[in-house]
């Protein structure tokens, strides 16, 4: 301890004589070295003052990067003789390697900027000297050049003079053409204004950049944006230094009047900057601030090669820390080039602009400032809408009435000057009308519906040929897979008809209406079965093209949650122009409506779809009441309880009555009581309670208008209640406000205005997701998971491992955990948590609580094995939480080296490596992928094929075929360095041995019947492992609703709850009613979703629930007038219900009575003849079902003859063939589709890598998918020196500093004889 001590000591007065404090004569100039550890980026700029320095020929200089230190062998020796290292400790793997490397000692070692912990590196040796970092800081050649020369005079040679240092203005105007820099604005507006090209009806563009841009090698790119952007029309103020004093100086409204139109922001990318003041400077100067990038790590050919794009970390600060500024649309403008200096042959790296995306976004620029000048008269607005899974009954969005929402819009867009015919006509009604009779998408298995919808009138075509031209101007990049995925243009049968491509549409003078076009998957089944990304086909790319070529739309509304476009293939982060989204979007301006609660897929819109968000609220939300069987159990109980505590005889019968109502209703089913004890009743009794103190959405939202007065004094009660400290007034007049800022927002950004950012969430959690009509942003993804969410994640882990030890007595082997970015940004990281305690690992914070990394818990505290795990990211949160995901691998790679107690992670590794071995894999690349277990989507794919296939009931007859595809998606790796690589083999025994999988639901809107995502992730995991091992895991669901919530439960629970809550529950129903069509889509789609559990994990949904969907749906036993109400608004809902029923009972799942069969397939049939069909996947798309629907009508008793052929007839004319000839087709197909996976091998099985001589094996494939990220770290680019004097280096008084250090160091020997 006094040896460290006296170290620190002696490194302390090491520092006070290099600051001069301590005077020090200088050590022998003879042979003596120099070392400056910097990062690339400032390789060119360093290079160069090395160059230059001019030191005596006995002195050497040289710098090193980060990848010269572990690339060059005498980097270290050369450290290592060296008097004076200067180093960058912003990188912090810079100050790492000399603390690691022991080379601290023996030498000056100087911190040239402040690090995130000047106070530690202190301890370990740095000296932060503030002259020195004052050269740093203001970084030019020549005060590089005389900061090498202070310290050689310091240190080496007394000698050798340097210079005082040249300050550069921390604030300025920087222009290439100016004769100096300038400090005042009006003095460069006057000298600007003043040139002969300037003209100032342009629009003005200010551009942050941060003051070390000034700097050689840097500033030449931003010289040349500078340019392009004059050329292109606009004037340009180039802002340089920190944000706040920019704003202060530079960016002040003057009479109300912005000095610039618009901002592109390089700086902006650290949270430390981001503040109050900030976002208040934002607000009033009201322009868009478009976040524009220069990666640090990537250069710019890596980044065109990459299918990631930007780098995990680069991720967080470049992408996601703008964000909280209200910045939209990241676009990578300037990148990083690699030269070779022809002297020396070093490489060093210099900025160049990027010429594709300036290309690209200046376009989108002039977009943006004529939706500031013209008048809403002229411009076009086209409003896209979503019909994705083709069929009448489902034109929606997530929990918002569309047709109303429309009603709502448009008239506020005719009262803002909008030109819009049938003004008089602008209801909701009429509006579903036009939409449903001629603006819908129609699968390529109904063509005769397609003629249908051509007869109305509506619809826009052009000529293969027209589109032709379009698609030869795309990027070949782009072009290319499209042709190889979907063929020709005039190969295409999608939305097709005599050589003309169909965009089904409701024209309304300057503002259309039209459904984003549908994917295409099953449109294609062997796409869906085999394919892991799939880019969009013709007619999907004609749809966007045709908004700019033939509409010329001014701005795009994406109404609601949500569209496709953002979803297609890509790069994750930071696109290129080639890229799918990137095409869709073009030139058009895009304000997206999404709902506040829906944080992480809403942020993937606006980083892959230059998506505006306005965040819209929430359903209405109400308190469940216990209804009709419900409340009779809940009575009996009562009832119960006071004979039993009587002594009463009838205490049994009570008891033997609700046995019978929880067995009828499924309870019992799903509570696993088998007998009746009191135990059991206790059970019931909780699960009652549970139920009534449940909250449900009641209706739907329509955006831009308030809740109704009783909607709204609930939805108040429910947020206090979770919020008990919040003002109810307050609360009040936010949910109010929401609807007015939804629809302000809008028009706001109609005009080429900012939107303000804010958080979003589940609001009767998160108080400040109120007011809506925000740009929303997430959770930092730095501080994932948060103090809070590991104490709940924790809770869930220990109570997963005391369920599984209670019901079979050993602990979990492993566990599957499934991860969401929208749920991390809810619950800031519970799933993380639970991940890493099963482990036996825990998060590090630093003082700000940002996760800097993670420590083994010691088996001793630990007290139980460390728990294997599976981690299944979705294709989004692998987008939004890179770094996350490094973390991980970094922690599981840990836990499996320990050997303190029972380790199932290196147990099963083992068994997985040697099975890989035995399989044929080679050893050592068995070793590294029996190491995953990470499995995540391949980048540019999203979600798994679940749901797809699911949906798609007819294009499949036994489940393997859709565990099948979710093998096929989900089996890119991530870790060791590894990025997404295939590894089917390795993903499939980690499968084998899961024995838990869990999701987690912190929202008390979304539940898990609400949306297919749900049963995609878990529900595949589940299949998945069930066709796998044989034997399905304990499917579990992690609840954190409320923020005093944590309980882990079975899926069968879950659901069960939620329809006695929801669905079933008259409560639900009457707000559904309502929203009229969309409560009635909302009806269907939870049947839709209970359809998806009932295939992926089939004992969650008993007989139970499908009897009762059909009593209260189709024999409507609570008296709500169903069949009125379906019939009104959407017959197409019920006709999907009921088909979806019959579904299950073709496929085995549901085993009615023949009654209950009969009346099924006679109302399915009779709507389709009545109503006409509603043409969804599993209806006209199913010819298998509708096969079985005409032998059971044609049954005598159920439906006349002339009825059965009305049906057949109409199922024919949809088809354009007979019935028989649709099965027959099917049938074939059926046989194909199920062929072909035995045709094609994984990608790492040993007969695929054996195939041919030149295919690389996995472990090649891996490396050109590593991500350059992972060796990169956070680099803060504004030093924050602290201005200490310095009188530099004098020589008087020597002899007494020996004096002083003779003492020091006989006391240090002294110290050292002692310790000894």
């Amino acid at each position: 301890m006094r040896w460290r001590w006296l170290q620190s000591w002696g490194r302390t007065i090491g520092c006070l004589i290099a600051s001069g404090i301590l005077i020090l004569v200088p050590l022998s100039a003879e042979g003596a070295q120099i070392t400056i550890l910097e990062v690339d980026i400032n390789s060119y700029q360093v290079y160069q003052a090395v160059k230059q320095v001019d030191l005596p020929a006995s002195l050497q200089v040289r710098y090193f990067t980060l990848a010269d230190l572990t690339g060059d062998p005498a980097a270290k020796s050369f450290i290592a003789d060296s008097k004076v290292v200067l180093v960058n400790v912003m990188m912090t793997q810079l100050a790492d390697y000399m603390v690691d490397e022991g080379l601290m000692d023996g030498r000056m070692v100087y911190a040239l900027n402040r690090a995130g912990d000047p106070e530690d590196l202190t301890k370990k040796g740095f000296c932060f000297d503030a002259t020195i970092m004052d050269y740093y800081h203001h970084r030019s050649v020549t005060n590089l050049i005389n900061m090498v020369r202070l310290a050689v005079n310091r240190h080496v040679d007394a000698s050798v003079s340097f210079r005082p240092l040249e300050k550069v203005p921390d604030v300025c105007i920087h222009h290439p053409d100016a004769p100096r820099l300038y400090e005042n604005l009006a003095a460069f507006n006057q000298w600007d204004a003043a040139r002969q090209d300037y003209d100032s009806s342009h629009p003005r563009v200010g551009i942050l950049f941060y003051g070390t841009t000034l700097k050689e090698g840097q500033v030449e790119a931003a010289d040349d944006l500078i340019r392009q952007l004059e050329n292109a029309g606009f004037n340009v103020l180039p802002c340089f230094g920190p944000v706040q004093p920019i704003f202060d100086r530079y960016l002040k409204p003057v009479s109300g009047q912005s000095p610039v139109d618009m901002i592109l922001a390089f700086s902006m990318k650290f949270s430390s900057g981001i503040n109050d003041g900030i976002r208040s400077a934002l607000a009033a100067l009201n322009v868009p601030v478009f976040n524009v990038i220069r990666p640090y790590a990537e250069t710019i050919e890596a980044w065109r090669k990459s299918d990631v794009g930007l780098g995990p970390m680069e991720t967080v600060w470049a992408v996601a820390t703008p964000e909280f500024s209200g910045a939209i649309e990241p676009t990578v403008l300037i990148g990083k080039k690699e030269i070779v200096d022809k002297e020396t042959g070093r490489h060093l790296f210099v900025y160049e602009t990027i010429q594709e995306t300036i290309d690209f976004l200046i376009p989108r620029l002039n977009k943006w400032a004529a939706l500031q000048r013209m008048p809403n008269e002229k411009k076009k607005v086209a409003i896209i809408y979503y019909n994705h899974s083709q069929g009448k009954q489902n034109i929606a969005a997530a929990y918002l009435n569309v047709f109303r929402s429309l009603q709502f819009i448009l008239t506020r867009m005719q009262k803002e000057g909008y030109a819009i015919k049938r003004p008089d006509a602008l209801t909701e009604e009429k509006i579903q009308q036009w939409i449903l009779d001629g603006a819908r998408n129609v699968g390529s298995w109904a063509p005769g519906e397609l003629d249908a919808l051509l007869a109305a009138g509506e619809a826009e075509t052009i000529s293969l040929a027209e589109y032709q031209t379009w698609f030869n101007r795309l990027p070949e990049a782009f072009r290319k897979p499209v042709l190889d995925q979907w063929g020709r243009a005039e190969d295409c049968t999608i939305m097709t008809k005599d050589g003309r491509l169909v965009f089904p549409m409701v024209k309304l003078g300057n503002v259309v209406l039209l459904p984003e076009p549908a994917r295409g998957w099953t449109d294609d089944p062997m796409k869906l079965y085999h394919d892991t990304t799939l880019y969009p086909h013709h007619q999907y790319i004609a749809a966007y093209l045709w908004l700019s070529e033939k509409f010329h739309a001014d701005a795009m509304i994406h109404l609601g949650t949500h569209a496709t476009y953002e979803w297609l293939p890509g790069k994750q982060a930071g696109l290129a122009p080639w890229d799918p989204p990137e095409i869709m979007s073009g030139v058009i301006p895009n304000l997206y409506p999404y709902i506040v609660d829906d944080i992480g897929e809403g942020i993937e819109a606006k980083r892959r779809g230059r998506g505006v968000i306005l965040d819209h609220l929430t359903p209405p939300m109400k308190e469940a009441d216990l209804h009709h069987e419900y409340r009779q159990i809940h009575d009996l109980f009562h009832q119960y309880e006071i004979a039993h505590a009587n002594g009463s005889e009838t205490a049994e019968e009570y008891m033997r009555q609700i046995m019978r109502l929880v067995e009828q209703t499924g309870i019992a089913k799903d509570l696993s009581i088998t007998t009746m004890d009191d135990a059991a009743m206790e059970k019931i009794h909780l699960y009652l309670h549970e139920i009534d103190t449940n909250s449900l959405p009641y209706g739907l939202h329509t955006y831009g208008k308030p809740y109704d007065t009783d909607a709204a004094d609930e939805t108040v009660r429910l947020i206090l209640q979770q919020n008990p400290t919040a003002d109810r007034s307050q609360v009040t007049r936010d949910l109010s406000d929401s609807a007015i800022h939804e629809m302000e927002n809008l028009m706001r950004g109609l005009s080429g205005e900012y939107v303000p950012a804010g958080e979003g969430n589940d609001p009767l959690r998160n108080l400040a997701a109120i007011p809506t009509g925000k740009d929303f942003y997430g959770f930092s993804p730095a501080k994932v998971p948060s103090k809070a969410a590991w104490e709940i994640g924790k809770r869930a882990a220990e109570q997963m491992i005391a369920e599984k030890l209670k019901k079979e007595g050993h602990y979990p082997q492993k566990v599957g955990v499934v991860l969401w970015a929208t749920e991390t940004t809810r619950n800031e990281g519970v799933n993380e948590s639970t991940v890493l305690y099963l482990m036996g690992m825990e998060p590090i914070w630093d003082a700000t609580e940002r996760v800097t990394g993670s420590r083994v818990i010691p088996g001793s505290q630990l007290g139980r094995p460390r728990i294997d795990v599976l981690i299944n990211p979705s294709g989004l949160y692998r987008d939004m939480f890179p770094n996350k995901l490094i973390f991980l691998d970094e922690a599981v790679q840990k836990a499996m080296l320990q050997t303190d107690i029972d380790n199932f992670l290196s147990r099963n590794q083992a068994t997985i490596k040697e099975t890989l071995i035995a399989s044929g894999m080679d050893a050592d690349e068995a070793e590294v992928q029996s190491r995953f277990r990470i499995f995540t989507e391949k980048p540019g794919s999203y979600g798994n094929g679940v749901a797809e296939m699911i949906g798609a009931s007819g294009l499949w007859e036994a489940d393997d075929a859709v565990s099948n595809v979710y093998l096929n998606r989900t089996q890119f790796a991530v870790g060791q360095g590894r990025w997404a690589v295939p590894v089917k083999s390795a993903f499939t025994e980690n499968l084998r041995g899961v024995d838990i999988a869990v999701h987690s639901r912190s929202t008390n809107v979304i539940g898990i019947i609400d949306t297919d995502d749900f049963f995609m992730y878990l529900g595949g995991m589940s299949l998945a492992v069930k066709n796998v091992k044989g034997e399905a895991p304990d499917t579990m669901v992690t609840l954190h609703r409320r923020k005093d919530e944590l309980t882990v439960e079975d899926v069968t629970k879950t659901i069960g709850r939620e329809m006695r809550t929801r669905y079933l529950n008259p409560q639900w129903i009457e707000g559904m009613k309502r929203d009229n069509y969309g409560g009635a889509r909302q009806m269907a789609d939870f049947a839709e979703n209970l359809w998806g559990w009932q295939v992926t994990v089939p004992t969650a949904v008993d007989a139970a629930k499908w009897q009762q969907v059909f009593e209260v749906y189709v024999e409507d036993k609570y008296g709500e007038d169903l069949e009125s109400f379906f019939n009104a608004h959407n017959p197409w809902a019920y006709q999907s219900m009921t088909a979806r029923m019959l579904e299950a009972v073709r496929k085995g799942y549901w085993t009615p009575d023949e009654a209950v069969k009969q009346k099924l397939a006679a109302e399915y049939a009779l709507n389709v003849v009545e109503k006409g069909v509603a043409c969804c996947d599993h209806t006209c798309n199913n010819p298998m079902l509708n096969q079985m629907v005409v032998n059971i009508i044609s049954l005598p008793g159920v439906l006349s003859p002339e009825m059965v052929e009305q049906f057949k007839l109409a199922i024919e004319k949809m088809a354009a063939k007979d019935l028989d000839q649709q099965t027959t087709d099917r049938q074939e197909l059926l046989e194909q589709l199920s062929a072909v996976p035995g045709r094609q091998p994984p990608a790492d099985a040993p007969e695929a890598r054996n195939a041919e001589k030149d295919t690389a094996p996995a472990d090649a494939a891996a490396d050109t998918e590593s991500v350059e990220g992972y060796k990169m770290e956070e680099m803060n680019t504004q030093d924050q020196t602290t201005e200490l004097t310095s009188s530099g280096v004098q020589w008087m008084a020597s002899l007494f500093v020996l004096m002083v250090l003779g003492l020091f160091f006989w006391g240090l020997r002294r110290r050292r004889r002692e310790d000894e």
